[in-house]
């Protein structure tokens, strides 16, 4: 059984020794036009090829078919095979997860770009954010449910923020909670994409740029087995 939806993309390949586990959460966080969605649909491009369909859930309306086109000249007939899911809000996010085990027949990938958009929105009252935070937390654990049953990759993003305290830090909106139910986290910034925790991957740097056809990879890597 394979152990990993194999990514065509170099950078990316690069950055993953070939691509994206199966079974677990990988959680990519970063701030605006950092590759978010970029790395989502080459993922789900990448699914599509191996002859399975993908389960989008996309909560910030961030998915736009020009740049997919840009991705791959088919894109027409890669579309065929996602079925997107576009939450009203954090709410609406929470059932549509709850439910995607009834379409989740030959699909190979799951998608939800982004976990925290709908989240932030609602965690604005302030009133409200133990029962949010334990919405988040139940929408974690069926991801992963859903990852272990079926043997397939989950791939969440999130937005970022930076606090009053440490204006220089950058802080993933969710969390502990969303950094405890990924086995994967990769930090993106406008340059530059640190694998921060892997199962099996040592901790890695590698600088990039965005293009229309994805990812330029820069040759410059920086390892640790810390």
């Amino acid at each position: 059984m394979d152990e990993k939806l194999l990514i065509q993309d170099h950078f990316l390949s690069s950055l993953l020794d070939g691509g994206f586990e199966k079974s677990i959460i990988t959680t990519i966080y970063g701030p605006a036009s950092s590759g978010k969605t970029t790395i989502c649909m080459l993922s789900s491009i990448s699914c599509i090829n191996s002859g399975k369909k993908v389960l989008f859930v996309d909560s910030e309306r961030g998915f736009s078919i020009n740049r997919f086109s840009q991705l791959s000249p088919n894109f027409k007939e890669l579309l065929e095979n996602v079925i997107f899911f576009n939450p009203s809000d954090f709410e609406d996010q929470h059932r549509l997860i709850s439910q995607l085990e009834k379409v989740i027949n030959n699909v190979g990938l799951i998608v939800v770009d982004t976990i925290s958009f709908l989240y932030r929105i609602a965690i604005a009252n302030r009133s409200e954010i133990k029962r949010l935070n334990n919405i988040l937390i139940s929408q974690m654990g069926i991801l992963q449910s859903l990852a272990s049953r079926f043997n397939i990759p989950i791939i969440v993003s999130s937005q970022v923020y930076s606090s009053f305290e440490e204006k220089d830090k950058v802080n993933i909106v969710g969390g502990e909670i969303l950094k405890f139910a990924s086995k994967c986290l990769i930090e993106l910034s406008p340059k530059k994409a640190i694998l921060e925790k892997h199962r099996s991957i040592p901790f890695k740097e590698m600088e990039f740029e965005i293009i229309s056809e994805g990812f330029k990879h820069y040759s410059s890597v920086k390892s640790s087995n810390v």
